[in-house]
Parts: C-alpha cells; structure tokens; sequence
C-alpha cells in the first residue's frame, strides 16, 4: 500500500519546497534529502488467536495509513510487505532480539527484497497478539540508513476494537527523527554562577532535517524539538551505495538548541576531540538518529582498558563520577564506583549529564551520557592503581625528603647558636648528628628504587607516573645539595681558630 506514485510524490514535494520558501539548488534536487518523504516499510506480524484474522489484519493497516495521512500528511511515504517468512515468529514473540544483521541475513536471500527495504528510510516491525482477556501491540523502527535500532513501543487494551489505533499510535511513537550532519564550529553557551553570568567555550553542529520542507506545524512527528537529542553516526558507502562501514561515534551526542528552517543548531557534547571532523562526501554519509530513553536511569559500567599491561579488562571499584552542571559548570560528586566498577546514572534536569572520571586527584575522562537511553553502558578507562600507587609513594617520599631538610635546619640553627656562646663540644656533637642523617646520594639512591618498581611499559601511564619522581628528584637537589655538615664543621674551626 502507497500513498501516491513516486513520481507524483516527487514533483509534488518539489512545489512544495518552492511554495515554502524551501531554495532547491541542483545538489538538493539530486539529494532529495529535505523535500523528499521519509520512505517507510511496515511489517505486521499477527498472532495465532483465532480472533486475528486476516481481514482485521487489513483494516488495522488501513488505520495504520489513514491515521497516517491525516496526522503526518506527506512527509511519509508508507508501505506495508509481508515480512520474510524466517522472521514472522520473531517479530510477533521475540522483537527485541531481532538485529539488523538477521535483517540483513533475511535480505541476502532475496535481492528484490534487500533493494526495497535496506535502501529506504525506516522499517518499522508492528507484532499484534493476544490472549484470554488482553491484546498486545509492539512496534520497534530500524534506521535503514545508519541500521539502528529504536526501543521498542508498548500498548495493550482489552477491546479488540481499539487495536488497529493503538497499533498506529505504536507506530508514530517508534518513529525517531533522521538528520544529516552539514558541519560542526565552535560558538559560546552562556552559564550562570552565584547569579553572574558569563560566556563558555561550546561545541556546535549544523544539521539538516530530513523531509524538512513537508513537515507541516510545530507538533509534527518528524520535526525535532528543542533539547531533543541526537547520535551522530558515520556512514560509509561502496560505489553501488550501499553501507559498507556503519561506525557510531563514541560518547558523542548532540543536543538540539534552535531551529532555523530545515536546519538545527546542535549542541554537541563529547569525550573526544574534534568528534565531527572531516567532511560527508559523495560516499561518506555523516547522520544523526534521535534518541527517545526508554528507561529511567543507565548503569554506568567502568572497566580498564586492555593494554600491553594489562591483557585482559577488569572492573575499577572505587572511582569517583562527578557531574558539571552545565547551567553553572559547577561540579556535584553523584558517587563512586562499586565492587562491580558500576553507578546508576538517573535522569537529570538536562537529556546529557556531563560526567567526569576521577581517580585520587587525577582526572580519567569526560564521559557524556544519556541516561536511561541504555540500561547498561560500559566505559574503557587507563586503569589507574599503578599510578595512584606510586603517587602514594611518591607523596610519602617528599614528605620525608621535607622532614629531613627541617631537622637539618633546625641542628644547623642549634650548632651556630653554640658556636656564637663557644659551646664547641655542644656543637661537635650536634654536627655528628646531622652527619648521620640520610645524604643526597642516599635518598637519590632510594628514589630510584622506588622508580623502578612502578616503571611500565604503558606509554600512557609512565607520561603520569615518570615526572611525579622527577619532581622528588628536583626536590632533593635543590634542599640536599649542600654538604651541611662539612659547612658547619668549618664554621666551628674557623670559629675555634678565631678565638
């Protein structure tokens, strides 16, 4: 079932766009991407309860499309198929174990197929069951173009007569927006403090609604409101177009703040630098798919990452998850890690909580999350125990190092004293006391020791803990130099001999 031909679809949406103020360049007519409908594939998968039949199969896809051309009008263009026979039983029980690798498995065995659904916009799985007293309806969207998988959609009534809504409420629910990504650039975002406000470095993307120039009003399904939140994904394709690499950018997100038109001004928030450099191209797709959480709160998951020391990744308990306010950047502790190197990570005020990685006073990462899109989200960070324990050392040593200087002083200040009243037996003693303490050769000695046992191979972790000793080093020559107790001893037999 169609709308209308796609040739018809096409020059209407091209009068459309004209009509609308919508500036169609030669590129934009060859892309089609903001005034062509989002072409969409329904699969229905009914249930084995007598009460399902096949004409209740039809009028719930007339519903399906009646309720689609009132509500969303041309900006989609739906169709419905019967979904491959090996994925029935699937869609209808086990939707939420269906990937887009048996999809494209299923599509593999039938290239007719494959043309059809994988290169459109969206296909969205519809299940309708049934028991003694309940109906259920289910419907969960894959992204064809980035082959992402929305959550899934609940309804359930116990008037079969309702079912054929609900399923398209199901369905308009499932449906999660599709933006392309034109560029990114630097801006400010303003945050306020103690009342004062003031300018902040940001990072932001420019983005282009898809069908952009056929969404009617400001309620429209496909429109992205503000503070609705994307995730950018990397499409690369072959020279027949199709994906041959689907790579999600990681701990990246963008986050609508105003909308110009067909274009939105996303602000984006990442644990990398420079996410969205580089250009699309003509097979180089840069794309963003909206994010609906359908949870409450994400487990947050620290684990080491592997490395030539560290061959396998284990849990890191104990490390602190800050959070920075990003209306006032100020930083609130949420808590630290568990047994598990786990933290439930709830809903905020704002869809990205900006989260920072501490372990001891060293910052880890800068993590942002969506929480409640996942239910679990595991995050590799340098395992840092080696560090924070040759820190520990390393502290100890320099308060040793300072010790000793001050009682150095201290006798030194003791022998002058005796000196100045001729008390030189007083002072002989006193010197051979400093003599006994530890020399520079002594502690550079030790310190060594202590350098060697947490050396690593780790280029990473050695860049942390190689100028921590370096810095005890510079201390002990710069207070240890002197032979203290030789200087003392001349002062005492130049004062001696004086007398």
């Amino acid at each position: 079932m169609s709308r209308v031909p796609p040739l018809i679809n096409a020059a209407f949406a091209i009068c459309f766009a004209f009509f609308a103020g919508c500036a169609v360049s030669p590129a934009a007519a060859q892309e089609i991407w903001d005034y062509s409908p989002y072409e969409i594939e329904v699969w229905l998968a009914f249930g084995d309860s007598p009460e399902l039949t096949p004409r209740f199969r039809e009028e719930t896809e007339k519903r399906i499309f009646d309720s689609t051309e009132a509500y969303i009008g041309g900006a989609w263009n739906l169709h419905f198929a019967e979904p491959p026979p090996q994925l029935v039983w699937d869609i209808a029980h086990n939707m939420e174990a269906l990937t887009a690798d048996r999809i494209d498995l299923a599509a593999r065995t039938d290239p007719d197929f494959q043309a059809k659904v994988l290169a459109g916009d969206k296909l969205i799985l519809v299940s309708v069951l049934a028991d003694t007293f309940t109906y259920y309806v289910a419907a969960r969207e894959l992204d064809c173009r980035t082959r992402t998988w929305g959550p899934i959609r609940y309804r359930t009534t116990q008037q079969r007569s309702l079912l054929p809504y609900l399923a398209y409420e199901a369905v308009a629910e499932s449906f999660l927006p599709l933006v392309r990504i034109e560029e990114g650039y630097s801006g400010e975002r303003e945050e306020i403090d103690g009342g004062e406000s003031h300018k902040v470095r940001a990072d932001y993307a420019r983005v282009q609604i898809r069908a952009g120039c056929l969404i009617v009003g400001d309620d429209h399904p496909a429109l992205p409101k503000i503070d609705s939140v994307f995730r950018p994904i990397i499409r690369r394709n072959n020279r027949m177009g199709k994906p041959q690499a689907i790579q999600e950018i990681p701990w990246t997100y963008m986050v609508t703040r105003s909308r110009d038109g067909v274009e939105l001004h996303c602000e984006v928030f990442s644990g990398m630098r420079s996410p969205l450099a580089g250009k699309s191209g003509r097979r180089t797709l840069r794309l963003a798919v909206a994010i609906e959480p359908p949870f409450q709160e994400t487990l947050l998951q620290l684990e080491s990452r592997v490395s030539n020391t560290n061959p396998a990744p284990a849990p890191l308990p104990g490390y602190e998850i800050y959070e920075k306010n990003l209306l006032t950047g100020r930083s609130e502790l949420l808590g630290e890690t568990d047994w598990r190197g786990a933290l439930n990570i709830p809903k905020g005020e704002s869809p990205v909580r900006l989260l920072y990685i501490k372990s001891g006073d060293r910052l880890l990462a800068r993590l942002p999350l969506i929480p409640g899109a996942e239910e679990s989200v595991t995050a590799e960070i340098y395992e840092d125990e080696l560090r924070l324990e040759a820190e520990s050392v390393n502290s100890g040593f320099q308060a040793r190092v300072m010790d000793l200087v001050a009682r150095r002083q201290v006798l030194a200040s003791q022998v002058r004293t005796r000196i100045e009243k001729e008390k030189y037996d007083e002072a002989e003693k006193i010197i051979a006391e400093v003599r006994s303490f530890n020399t520079l050769s002594d502690m550079i000695n030790e310190l060594g020791t202590f350098q060697k046992r947490y050396a690593t191979k780790d280029v990473r972790l050695k860049s942390r803990i190689d100028p921590m000793f370096q810095e005890s080093r510079d201390l002990i020559y710069k207070f240890l130099a002197a032979d203290l107790a030789n200087e003392l001893l001349k002062e005492l037999n130049a004062a001696k001999s004086g007398g």
